[in-house]
């Protein structure tokens, strides 16, 4: 029988699916506070938290905490896609932030507007008294999470987690909103600092040094300002018009192409014009936008367009990226669990040579576009589908869905000759890979787990390059292209990953960190973690480096890790290369003539793999090529 849930367990309900952390409760009154038109905010978080501000202040408290209440009701109505424009931007448009907090906390507002007294609202009495204060608000939060007892000691577990997220919000605001933020924790200043007017001032004014040689993109759809090199403590801030939001597919995609030219993470602010969905998560960060795929490739088109001038390109980078496919970058930072697996698509010929001697011939060079990225346990990815009469693989396309940037590489000039004998292995490489091209298609789906690797039967060895295998499943049968280096790659990688260790090298002098409040918390709270990686920090000071074979890492390494965890990404960057660059060269190689045990080893070991979607320099370990009815 269904029954309705009392008014008061319904109200619990929706507070606490509201109201999850210390952070959110701040990031909510923050912009409460940003939107009544202040121009100091100052936050105290301690056993109790309380922000208050010097804003138009509340006529009408009696009407606040109301759910459903709110004075930005333009907003919502913007939103939720009612009105094209919206009057004056706010922040909050719910009507649910306050009437959430006071169902899980005790909940006190004390504010004054045009009146010559101020108000105070007790939210657990409804009681409203008169007192004095200067004209603004203070919002006072005592007891969070009192009727939550699963609640409460994580929040408590996760203070220092929550103030580390705060000190980055206030960055994120202080950039179009001239305010000045104060934080307090303990009675010690952790954060102190002014805002600006708008994303362009407090670029310059944060960066002076690069006045004029900024990457600056100012149009209809997106501002961006950008630093053409990688600095000691890099900064990546998004926004949705001024509403500070997290996308990791549009993060990935400026590391991806901020890295074909510059080692490093960039330093970025973002703008994103015109509406998106902002109503999708708790804290609002979160935002759907119609055309996310325009905005990625626009992105990369502007990006690219600023560093491949002469000004800023780097010669080595450039060799690089034209070099041919046989080597590929990966994106960045990105969820190798959460993107599905490559781009491509391929042409063989009805001769097709499934077993090949050493002496090869190559077709003619095509264009390869590939997408490099890591599925869950099943990963599901679409492809064409071709005429019965084919007997190799026509018009091939492979396409998945995935939140990594497509990268096109271009393979070096087509020779005069259209079947060019090669004897080198970098020739063998050009020559696998130049058989992946675009085409029209016509889409279908497979779903390929980790189990199906096993399953894989050897058909042979094409171009010295692929081990091309069978595959029998849901009444089909699949034809599967393995890249045997870039298998071989993974294993090996995830083979030595499991025994490395950097060494520790004392350094003369301890060297003196200038760490942040924030950061101390986070150095202290991972404590193992730099020292497995080689950095031992004691009272703010480094005493020892990681040190490898004639490497030696310094004060940038451990900042660039210091930033990984605060975002936290807990992999030392520097290690993973080591180790993906030592993988690469213990493993097959494009070119090497494999005996079918080597075929089957390779191919077999993917299905005991953690990840085995793609190597640790982001191509793919393999591709659907064509089914069949079985």
């Amino acid at each position: 029988m269904i029954r309705k849930l009392p008014e008061d367990v319904g109200k619990r309900i929706r507070a606490q699916r509201s109201v999850q952390s210390i952070y959110i409760v701040v990031k909510e009154l923050i912009e409460n506070a940003i939107d009544s038109g202040c121009t100091w905010i100052r936050i105290l978080v301690d056993d109790a938290i309380t922000v208050e501000d010097n804003g138009c202040g509340i006529s009408d408290l009696d009407k606040v905490g109301v759910e459903g209440a709110t004075s930005k009701e333009s907003m919502a109505y913007y939103v939720l896609g009612y009105a094209d424009r919206v009057e004056k931007f706010s922040y909050g448009f719910r009507g649910q932030a306050l009437s959430c907090l006071a169902e899980v906390c005790d909940l006190e507002i004390i504010s004054r507007s045009e009146h010559s007294f101020a108000l105070r609202k007790d939210f657990s009495t409804n009681a409203i008294s008169k007192c004095a204060r200067e004209r603004g608000t203070t919002v006072h939060v005592r007891n969070l999470f009192k009727n939550c007892p699963l609640r409460r000691p994580m929040a408590d577990s996760g203070l220092k987690r929550d103030l580390g997220k705060i000190c980055s919000l206030i960055e994120s605001y202080r950039c179009a909103n001239k305010i000045n933020f104060t934080l307090f924790h303990k009675r010690k200043v952790l954060l102190s600092c002014g805002g600006y007017e708008t994303v362009r001032e407090y670029f310059e004014s944060n960066y002076p040094s690069f006045a004029g040689k900024c990457m600056e993109v100012c149009n209809g759809r997106m501002d961006l300002f950008m630093l053409p090199v990688c600095v000691k403590e890099p900064k990546q801030l998004m926004f949705s018009e001024r509403r500070p939001i997290s996308n990791r597919r549009i993060l990935n995609a400026v590391k991806s192409e901020f890295g074909l030219y510059v080692e490093g993470s960039p330093t970025f602010v973002l703008v994103i014009k015109g509406y998106g969905d902002v109503n999708v998560s708790a804290d609002k960060s979160e935002v759907i936008f119609a055309d996310e795929a325009g905005i990625l490739n626009l992105l990369r088109s502007e990006i690219g367009r600023f560093f491949s001038s002469e000004m800023y390109l780097n010669p080595a980078s450039a060799v690089r990226r034209q070099k041919s496919n046989v080597q590929e970058r990966s994106d960045a930072g990105e969820d190798s669990r959460e993107d599905l697996m490559a781009r491509g698509s391929s042409r063989i010929s009805e001769d097709f040579p499934f077993l090949k001697p050493a002496k090869t011939t190559i077709p003619h060079r095509e264009k390869a576009q590939q997408r490099s990225a890591g599925p869950p346990e099943g990963m599901e990815s679409s492809k064409e589908l071709l005429p019965e009469e084919t007997v190799g693989i026509e018009n091939t396309k492979v396409e998945t869905v995935s939140s990594s940037p497509s990268k096109e590489h271009e393979s070096p000039p087509e020779t005069e000759k259209k079947n060019e004998e090669v004897g080198s292995k970098e020739n063998f490489a050009a020559g696998a890979y130049s058989f992946f091209r675009n085409d029209e298609l016509v889409h279908s789906k497979i779903s390929f787990s980790k189990g199906d690797f096993g399953r894989l039967e050897i058909i042979g060895q094409f171009n010295n390059g692929f081990i091309i295998t069978k595959l029998e499943k849901n009444k089909k049968t699949y034809l599967v292209a393995v890249d045997q280096h870039a298998a071989d790659e993974i294993r090996n990688f995830e083979d030595i990953k499991k025994t490395f260790c950097l060494k520790k090298q004392s350094v003369i002098s301890p060297v003196k960190l200038d760490l942040t409040p924030i950061e101390e918390m986070v150095v202290s709270d991972n404590v193992e973690l730099f020292e497995r990686n080689g950095f031992v920090v004691k009272d703010g000071m480094l005493e020892t480096v990681p040190v490898y074979k004639n490497q030696t890492f310094g004060i940038r390494e451990f900042r660039e890790l210091l930033e990984d965890v605060k975002n936290e990404e807990y992999e030392f960057r520097k290690a993973r290369s080591i180790i993906a660059s030592k993988a690469c060269r213990t493993s097959v190689m494009i070119g090497d003539v494999l005996s079918m045990a080597d075929m089957k080893r390779i191919v077999k070991s993917l299905a005991s793999l953690e990840r085995p979607w793609k190597c640790p320099h982001g191509r793919p370990t393999f591709m659907v090529l064509n089914e069949a009815e079985a």
